[in-house]
């Protein structure tokens, strides 16, 4: 009997660019990558997306070629003051980089089975259950913390088209696309109108 071999990957190596933001202090990128990977190979197609959009973030060379992760697997560059935030999901990729922390990045693309029940279970609006959802991982990758669970929290959080409150940062959620979540979470002041305009809720 013959052993079946796996079928040859494809590499994401076409990335579409769909939302791009840069000031001096806030640059953020979210991309779709194409591509047939299979479900074992899709974490290393998105590994791939990864680094491709990273070296678009940073056409300019500020910042180091490569990061380090924690021990809790959180991505951050070495000997470099900027905060590093990345997320994906199926062939969705996002990076963000700041001057300064909180900082923390989550995409979802809908289609989650238990949805309503969850939900449910979180006291959460079942319209903005993935912008939730997001900001919810977000705030996990910003190292919020409050006085109560980070779930209920977000469950309180007034959600806007404009950066809003959670905690001592702030929240902004959107859609790059049609059932496609994402938030952002960064220092206050790091919330400048033309970030305001261009993140809008869907």
């Amino acid at each position: 009997m013959s052993k079946q071999t796996e079928p040859e990957m494809t590499l994401p190596t076409q990335i579409h660019s769909l939302f791009s933001y840069n000031d001096q202090q806030l640059r953020i990128i979210i991309g779709e990558f194409f591509g047939s990977p299979n479900r074992k190979q899709l974490k290393q197609a998105q590994r791939v997306a990864v680094l491709n959009l990273y070296n678009q973030l940073n056409i300019d060379g500020k910042f180091p070629d490569s990061w380090s992760k924690d021990i809790n697997g959180k991505p951050y560059f070495r000997d470099h003051s900027w905060q590093l935030s990345i997320s994906h999901s199926d062939h969705f990729v996002a990076l963000a980089v700041a001057s300064h922390g909180p900082l923390g990045i989550d995409l979802q693309t809908h289609g989650r089975r238990r949805q309503s029940q969850l939900a449910h279970y979180l006291n959460w609006p079942k319209p903005q259950f993935f912008h939730r959802w997001c900001l919810y991982e977000a705030a996990y990758k910003a190292g919020l913390a409050g006085p109560r669970p980070l779930q209920e929290l977000i469950a309180d959080t007034e959600l806007s088209p404009s950066p809003f409150a959670v905690l001592n940062a702030s929240g902004h959620c959107w859609s790059p696309r049609p059932k496609l979540s994402a938030a952002l979470i960064t220092a206050p002041d790091l919330s400048t109108p033309a970030l305001c305009t261009s993140l809008i809720t869907k």
